[in-house]
């Protein structure tokens, strides 16, 4: 009994612990900002137009507004149900409550024996009834 004791209140100890976690680490993360790229051909050149009209699709500006969050990653804990408390210490009840009736039918087993067989228990019994 002792030892389910114990395990139970180190279930309970890891519950708390992941309790607090669960209510204490979260984080969330803001990412703002923009990215502008912009590619400036200086000429004027054939070489220098080809290369203007091929990286004007490259040009780019982007606003970012970004949220993430640890949530998910999070322990969830729950704790033990009474219905288990319940069934273990129900357990060792009803075995204490075996051992404490065994201990008394032991004790009844000549009385009931000696009801059934009474010349039996005549023969047997030290202390004669006069």
């Amino acid at each position: 009994m002792l030892t389910a004791t114990i395990l139970i209140l180190l279930d309970r100890l890891f519950y708390e612990a992941l309790d607090i976690i669960r209510r204490h680490a979260r984080i969330d993360y803001l990412q703002t900002g923009k990215h502008d790229l912009l590619l400036e051909i200086k000429g004027t050149g054939m070489i220098a137009s080809l290369l203007r009209s091929l990286l004007k699709g490259f040009n780019v500006k982007k606003r970012i507004r970004m949220e993430k969050s640890n949530e998910v990653c999070l322990p969830q804990p729950t704790l033990m149900s009474n219905y288990y408390f319940l069934k273990i210490y129900g357990t060792y009840f009803f075995v204490w409550l075996m051992l404490l009736v065994q201990a008394y039918t032991s004790r009844l087993r000549r009385v009931i024996c000696s009801y059934f067989y009474r010349k039996r228990e005549k023969e047997t019994c030290p202390i004669s009834v006069q």
